[in-house]
């Protein structure tokens, strides 16, 4: 990992997936958010409700911004993604976190 380095943000484009919007009502959705790198996965166990998948990426790239401007991500070398997944481990959106120069 490069020390000092600092990261981008990439988001994909995930139209093609099944829209997740929860019908109209007040339940929300469990949403969980793993970092990977491909080889290392650092689960998230406990995820964070959402009303539909648009508020979970908003979520996602809140949390990646504090995690950058908390120094968390300034080591961070190489691909890294935030992987969106629902309460059943099915994989919904990939956030991308490129190192910039």
């Amino acid at each position: 990992m490069r020390q000092g380095s600092r990261c981008t943000l990439v988001e994909s484009d995930y139209s093609h997936l099944p829209d997740s919007r929860v019908p109209e009502s007040d339940s929300l959705m469990r949403f969980h958010f793993d970092l990977t790198d491909g080889r290392t996965t650092m689960s998230d166990a406990e995820g964070a409700e959402a009303a539909d998948l648009p508020e979970a990426i908003e979520q996602a790239v809140i949390v990646i911004e504090e995690l950058r401007s908390g120094g968390e991500l300034m080591d961070v070398d190489g691909l890294w993604e935030l992987v969106i997944k629902d309460a059943g481990g099915n994989e919904l959106h990939r956030l991308s976190i490129l190192p910039s120069e």
